[in-house]
């Protein structure tokens, strides 16, 4: 692994170290599994869950959640990578022991590496130095080679982690990049599968569907779908942290975020630089999310929800939320959970870190603890206070 703190320096070394390392297997099994049991198979009908009413709020307003973390990586990328996957082996272009190149922030990268490590193809993987530890960590376990780029790169920079991706590609021979975020195939991942899983799932009854965008697949391709499903009866949410420039994309066509807005540490979703995969012509409102209200609304998904869900998936429950206390008519309202929050047990349930960042304060922490939601207050051991020892409340804090 090349672990970078300044600049990103590709060497011929690292290049011949790339194409060199992992290479096709040299015993392969003679044998095929069947196609109907193959990891690739396994990926997709991920289930869907109503939150409760008293998370909620308002009776007029039902939401639900896909819970896409249950994929085998633990992502709804895993989706995007398969299709482009299987289309490159369809073709010709991916061939035995291949290598793939390619830039995320972290989702589509473990994608890749679980589906190269299964399908015996090489890749290299290179990440954003705020993609978390355990994400980093994941794409190692699985045998792939993992650059992470300099703390706060810019899209213009050589060493923008898609810019060194694209350098990769042009100087390893064979190597292949999938592009996620201006392959069209991205999109139509979502359009021919997410969408109408989602869609049958909701019995056709959907009026409000809620997502990030990073790549914009999700949002583009399900919006798509929804759109021609429903004879364009959905609105389209997009969910977008506050340094995003989506929004201002798609008000002005200018894609630079708010000038002096602190960089989100919402890993997954926002852009600042236009990409092919966003169609902004499908979002019908765009609701901004600030990173206390989508760590708060990730951790309350775990405590209130058993929902074990990453920061996206907080950011998009929340901005489904605010457009659930806003309905005045009976309003079903669908979003995706687009990883789980084992990625981010250093981040997200890490209280220290949270308050290192500035993203909670300690009152917001408190918060959670005494929170009072009507209907929903956590059963406490408060009633024990009386009449407990020591010795018991010590074992039940241990539980």
């Amino acid at each position: 692994t090349v672990r970078c703190t300044h600049t990103l320096i590709i060497t011929e070394h690292h290049k011949t170290h790339f194409r060199n390392t992992h290479s096709p297997r040299m015993d392969p099994c003679e044998g095929k599994v069947p196609g109907a049991f193959t990891l690739m198979r396994a990926v997709g009908n991920t289930a869907l869950v109503q939150l409760n009413p008293c998370i909620v709020g308002n009776p007029l307003a039902e939401v639900f959640v896909k819970l896409e973390y249950t994929n085998p990586s633990g992502s709804i990328k895993d989706r995007i990578v398969r299709h482009m996957i299987e289309t490159l082996e369809a073709s010709g272009r991916l061939k035995p022991g291949g290598l793939i190149v390619e830039n995320s922030s972290g989702n589509t990268a473990a994608a890749v590496a679980m589906i190269c490590a299964e399908r015996g193809y090489r890749c290299v993987l290179i990440v954003p130095s705020k993609c978390s530890s355990e994400k980093q960590a994941a794409l190692r376990a699985f045998g792939a080679k993992v650059l992470v780029t300099p703390p706060g790169t810019k899209p213009c920079s050589p060493n923008h982690y898609e810019a060194v991706a694209k350098r990769l590609e042009r100087e390893i021979p064979g190597a292949i990049r999938l592009d996620q975020y201006n392959n069209p195939l991205n999109i139509a991942a979502h359009f021919k599968s997410t969408a109408p899983e989602l869609f049958e799932q909701m019995d056709g009854r959907v009026d409000v569907f809620v997502a990030g965008a990073s790549t914009g697949g999700t949002i583009s391709g399900v919006g798509r779908f929804l759109k021609k499903a429903t004879e364009d009866h959905v609105r389209i949410v997009l969910a977008d942290p506050l340094s995003s420039g989506i929004r201002n994309a798609i008000e002005t066509g200018n894609w630079d975020g708010p000038e002096g807005q602190k960089a989100t540490e919402i890993e997954g979703i926002g852009k600042n630089n236009h990409v092919e995969c966003m169609d902004l012509k499908v979002v019908d409102q765009v609701i901004r999310v600030c990173d206390q209200d989508a760590f708060l609304t990730a951790r309350r998904m775990a405590r209130e929800a058993g929902l074990l869900c990453g920061l996206s998936s907080g950011a998009n429950v929340w901005a489904a939320l605010q457009v659930a206390e806003q309905v005045t008519e009976k309003t079903r309202i669908v979003t995706i959970l687009p990883d789980g929050g084992v990625k981010y047990m250093s981040k997200l349930f890490d209280d220290e870190w949270l308050i290192s960042k500035g993203v909670l304060t300690a009152e917001d922490l408190a918060g959670e603890i005494s929170r009072k939601e009507s209907g929903c207050t956590p059963v406490g051991y408060e009633h024990l206070l009386e009449t407990a020892t020591l010795e018991k409340l010590a074992f039940i804090e241990s539980e």
